[in-house]
């Protein structure tokens, strides 16, 4: 299989893979609203331009349906607004026209949103979302490693999704985690928190009184970082 590449059509950046499947299929992330076509070794480019293109109205339609469904993609990021950033708090900077769409985070506060001509605005929050995603699983994978050997309980998966009640699950059956997304806007200790709180759970289930026995006994301060947890604005991302 090659490496992927970008097609970017009536303003939507479409990634292609081509050489996985013997017939074209498009699909439309419903977590991320990214588009992803992946097409058969053979097809020529003009050609998947052109199926691309007759497609267009249902691409449109799905992301607009996405747009519903997730009020999260309905948030403007206009110049100026304040976003958190593990803990701290960064002013947005929007740049456009610029050569490549990108988020940069800056030495001196600033976050530059980038964006290529004609970019739509239901793309800014996809773009904020990808980055604080990457961002998150590097901070997020050592501790994840560190606790696992602490605890003595290993996990088969886990990954980072935008949830509105919860800041991590524990599916025990499947050892399987879940981080919020969220948890990008908060600092190293408070991700810990969860973190050690999930994987407890594969000791035990519930929050009772043997759970909290193990949460001193892991994370003797794991009380204070849980109030700690809600000492920053709330923000949609």
């Amino acid at each position: 299989m090659q490496k992927p590449t970008h097609l970017t059509i009536s303003g939507i950046e479409i990634k292609v893979l081509r050489g996985i499947s013997q017939k074209l299929k498009i699909t439309v992330s419903r977590s991320t609203g990214r588009v992803t076509v992946t097409a058969p070794w053979g097809l020529e480019d003009d050609q998947l331009v052109r199926i691309i293109s007759s497609k267009l109205d249902w691409i449109k339609k799905s992301l607009m349906g996405l747009k519903k469904l997730d009020p999260v993609l309905n948030e403007r990021f206009e110049d100026g607004v304040t976003l958190y950033l593990e803990g701290k708090a960064y002013r947005l900077k929007v740049i456009q026209p610029s050569g490549i769409n990108r988020v940069v985070l800056r030495e001196d506060g600033i976050i530059e949103l980038r964006l290529k001509a004609k970019t739509p605005d239901w793309q800014r929050p996809i773009l904020i979302q990808e980055w604080l995603r990457g961002r998150l699983k590097v901070r997020a994978e050592p501790l994840l490693a560190k606790w696992q050997e602490i605890i003595g309980e290993p996990i088969r998966q886990w990954g980072i999704k935008l949830m509105k009640t919860r800041w991590g699950t524990c599916n025990v059956s499947a050892r399987r985690v879940w981080l919020n997304l969220m948890l990008a806007t908060r600092p190293d200790d408070t991700l810990e928190y969860i973190i050690v709180h999930e994987l407890v759970h594969l000791l035990e289930r519930g929050h009772g009184v043997r759970f909290k026995a193990f949460m001193d006994q892991f994370l003797p301060d794991w009380r204070e970082r849980k109030r700690r947890m809600d000492m920053f604005p709330e923000q949609t991302i």
